[in-house]
């Protein structure tokens, strides 16, 4: 867990978004992050298991985005694509916007770097 602290900011900010959901969630400030975002899935006795594999990294100016997969490889296996987006200042993690529908933030990484979209 400190290593994760480490890489945050004390005013870091986590979005995330999912298509079963009408609004995000949102978490504020270190601890709340930290808690929301690594402690709480690991301490869900019920709580699916699943792999994360990412496929891809685009680094930007300020920001790094991570596409991939949740996958659970088991007899209810599962597929869901996500996007990880997190905006970076000195060093250290101020945002991070999560979200199972990558398309949309794939087109603005390609336009802003210059590239023709996918």
């Amino acid at each position: 867990m400190d290593s994760a602290g480490e890489l945050l900011s004390d005013a870091v900010r986590c979005i995330r978004r999912t298509d079963s959901q009408s609004d995000p969630v949102v978490s504020e400030g270190l601890e709340s992050v930290l808690e929301d975002v690594f402690v709480r899935r690991d301490d869900c006795p019920g709580a699916v298991r699943v792999q994360i594999v990412p496929e891809r990294v685009t680094e930007t100016e300020g920001s790094v985005l991570v596409e991939g997969s949740f996958v659970r490889p088991s007899e209810s296996a599962f597929e869901i694509a996500f996007t990880h987006d997190y905006e970076i200042r000195d060093g250290q993690i101020v945002q991070l916007i999560t979200g199972t529908t990558p398309d949309s933030r794939r087109e603005a990484v390609d336009e802003a770097l210059g590239r023709p979209v996918e």
